[in-house]
């Protein structure tokens, strides 16, 4: 019995030492795999038609001297058949003088420079510059952040040739005190204009807390920026408080200064109610 606990307190050590050793051992093959080369561990995880990872991307495009069209991308997944997926990306549309443009970006875009087609996705934001006025100004004093029209949605498609965007979705945007949606939208870099498919909604807040938003609806609608026109068609309804007006067209012109409305053409089978015992 005493040969038995002689014996096998000689092998327990034996067996920690062998424990410990295997331990150390296995954490350290952990580690080593961890330790791979990062390009290594990147390419093996990416999908067959992705080439490469790299960091940053950048594409200019101009004519006679004059920039157009610019890209940038904080990482670029090459793709083969001269596709590219981008992450972080901004996209400058110049306009004809170059002076202003206007801005796009996205979460992700997949550039196919052969169809020269983007498509954006997830989180795109467009930022439309105001038009008009010297272009000398331009340069001098940006446009502040507050008078942009901004206009949002998950996805939409940029063609290069015709300098056209185009979604179905839902379009959220907002220009100063002016909020509205519409399903689907189209953009024109070259003509500087959007045009809203269908369902449009536009509530606009007064600067005076006193007085009662004003809201619009109609079916499509087409903003012009050169002239900060905004042309509605279609079952127009303007409400105002205790007032209204119906109309087959709306025609309104914004100021720039402000965003505020310097005046309103309502056109075809129009008509106007008030319920405001003041105007009576």
């Amino acid at each position: 019995m005493n040969t038995q606990i002689i014996r096998l307190g000689r092998i327990l050590p034996a067996l920690v030492v062998l424990a410990v050793v295997g331990a150390v051992c296995f954490s350290y093959y952990k580690r080593s795999l961890s330790f791979h080369d990062p390009a290594e561990r990147e390419q093996r995880l990416l999908p067959e038609n992705v080439t490469a990872i790299t960091e940053g991307f950048s594409f200019l495009q101009s004519d006679q001297g004059q920039a157009r069209f610019e890209i940038k991308a904080k990482l670029n997944l090459g793709y083969k058949d001269k596709k590219n997926l981008l992450e972080s990306v901004t996209v400058k549309v110049f306009g004809k003088d170059g002076s202003r443009h206007d801005t796009i970006t996205s979460d992700h875009c997949e550039y196919d420079e052969e169809k020269e087609e983007i498509v954006f996705s997830g989180n795109v934001v467009v930022k439309l510059s105001h038009g008009g006025g010297a272009p000398e100004q331009a340069k001098v004093e940006p446009t502040p952040n507050d008078t942009l029209t901004t206009i949002q949605m998950e996805k939409i498609i940029y063609l290069k040739s015709s300098g056209k965007a185009q979604t179905d979705d839902l379009v959220r945007f907002a220009r100063g005190n002016m909020r509205g949606t519409s399903r689907g939208l189209t953009y024109d870099s070259n003509q500087e204009s959007v045009h809203l498919h269908s369902d449009v909604q536009i509530f606009v807040q007064p600067a005076d807390p006193q007085k009662a938003p004003l809201q619009l609806r109609c079916d499509t609608l087409d903003y012009l920026k050169a002239s900060a026109k905004i042309d509605m068609r279609s079952k127009v309804s303007l409400r105002e408080g205790s007032r209204s007006l119906d109309a087959n067209r709306l025609i309104a012109w914004l100021r720039e200064t402000d965003s505020s409305v310097s005046r309103v053409d309502a056109l075809g089978r129009v008509r106007s109610v008030s319920r405001d015992p003041s105007l009576l």
